[in-house]
């Protein structure tokens, strides 16, 4: 059989399916250019191949032919798929289960190589079990903890966990097709850590956008090795210039939580197309539209307008409702802010609170690069982009005093300001002061590249 197999058999599945299973089926030139950058690694003679989530063996069909003196072994959750595999290539060891929870890896024995591209979803059984959880937080080293806005969450985070957990002492290479988040996503930073501590990375390409078919997600082939004594594992080399500043910064400086203690996530209406529109009288008229049970001129969307009116009964236009819609690259528009045509709190109203009612916000994404800040003194909603949050200038005295307070006056609003804040000057000072650092040239071009991923960033003061 050929490596056209997974192709044709990811035509039976419908985009919905292989986004339930997280299966972005390989395609062979992929498959060997995988291959190609792990092949340095590689030592000549007997080892073995290890794919811990096989498919229909694309991988190991490729790897079988490069390497035809290597014991070929596969794990795959789906009967189908492991039977296309196992008549691809007979002299591979195939067994059906989860790499993850179950006991299915081969015993070690030399030379091991892992490679693949592993699920990308979330849906593994490791993220619902209290048991098999407190198992994959065990993959983590010590001292590597999960921070706040960090997360082990995709599938394949357990792959590379558990893969880099058995190479750490057994010789070997792993050369896995991921998300391109884990290069740089805040939230995967405890990932990198602890791929870092145990292994050498030796290879990261960066794929295009599309390069999986009927997706437009950016992917990325990572190479690394058993580590070889006194070798760095850093995950990126970080220059003396951005020591000697990160040191500076934690002597004498403080996050943004320390100077500002509340700000929220942007506004996500979930339903755009009816909530959100370029010209203000245009969207007015659709609401009334809607809210009146009459046809809004929105084509496609009948079910979800039907179920919107049905959970909205009763509820009548205000024109106070219709707000500017503030993108952080300046784009603006309007939107239509009613908690109840907004689910699950994507408002952000905190009970009778409106974080969106303040013109003074500081609008910032310390998260994910390019990190940005920006002072903005304008009526309207920050929309929802990717890790943006924004600090209003007045908030309710119990979210400063206790975060996490339910019942509080709505009407007995403080500056969002620490002590420490308060120290700098008022809130205006305090948001300049941090959009300016966040914008500086060393902060952004030395600061930033370094640890912009792996630090909270701190404001010099």
């Amino acid at each position: 059989m050929d490596a056209l197999n997974e192709e044709a058999l990811a035509a039976h599945l419908s985009a919905d399916e292989r986004k339930l299973r997280g299966a972005f089926f390989t395609p062979a030139w992929l498959v060997e250019k995988v291959l190609d950058d792990v092949a340095p690694f590689v030592p000549r003679g007997r080892f073995s191949i290890i794919d811990p989530a096989c498919g229909a063996g694309a991988f190991l069909a490729a790897a079988a032919k490069r390497w035809p003196r290597a014991d070929v072994f596969g794990v795959e959750l789906n009967e189908a798929s492991a039977r296309i595999c196992r008549e691809r290539v007979p002299r591979a060891t195939v067994r059906v289960g989860d790499a993850l929870l179950d006991d299915l890896l081969p015993p070690r024995h030399g030379f091991e190589l892992w490679i693949g591209n592993p699920p990308w979803n979330g849906t593994s059984p490791l993220l619902t079990r209290p048991t098999a959880w407190a198992t994959a937080c065990s993959w983590l080293p010590d001292g590597v903890t999960l921070q706040k806005g960090t997360s082990l969450r995709e599938d394949y985070v357990f792959f590379l966990l558990k893969a880099s957990l058995r190479l750490a002492d057994t010789r070997g290479a792993l050369a896995f097709i991921t998300s391109a988040t884990l290069l740089d996503a805040w939230a995967h930073e405890p990932v990198r850590k602890a791929l870092s501590s145990r292994l050498t990375l030796r290879e990261v390409e960066v794929l295009p956008s599309g390069t999986f078919a009927g997706t437009k997600v950016k992917s990325c082939i990572t190479v690394w090795t058993s580590p070889r004594a006194g070798e760095a594992r850093s995950f990126k080399p970080v220059s003396k210039a951005a020591q000697t500043l990160n040191a500076k910064w934690k002597k004498r400086g403080a996050t943004i939580d320390e100077l500002v203690p509340v700000h929220f996530a942007g506004l996500k209406t979930r339903f755009d197309e009816l909530l959100v529109d370029e010209d203000r009288s245009r969207l007015m008229k659709r609401l009334r539209a809607f809210l009146r049970g009459r046809d809004t001129g929105l084509e496609g969307f009948d079910t979800k307008l039907t179920a919107l009116r049905a959970h909205a009964r009763g509820a009548k236009f205000d024109e106070k409702n219709v707000r500017r819609f503030l993108h952080p690259n300046g784009a603006r528009a309007w939107c239509y802010v009613d908690r109840r045509l907004i689910p699950r709190g994507d408002h952000r109203f905190r009970g009778e609170f409106d974080p969106h009612a303040s013109n003074l916000k500081l609008v910032f994404n310390v998260r994910e690069l390019p990190l940005h800040a920006q002072v903005l003194d304008e009526a309207g909603c920050v929309t929802m982009y990717r890790h943006t949050r924004f600090a209003p200038e007045f908030v309710p005295r119990a979210l400063v005093e206790r975060h996490t307070a339910t019942h509080f006056d709505a009407d007995d609003l403080v500056p969002n300001l620490t002590r420490r804040g308060r120290e700098l000057g008022g809130v205006r000072d305090v948001f300049e002061h941090i959009a300016s650092h966040i914008n500086s040239r060393e902060f952004q071009n030395v600061w930033a590249p370094a640890f912009g991923t792996t630090e909270l960033p701190l404001v010099g003061l």
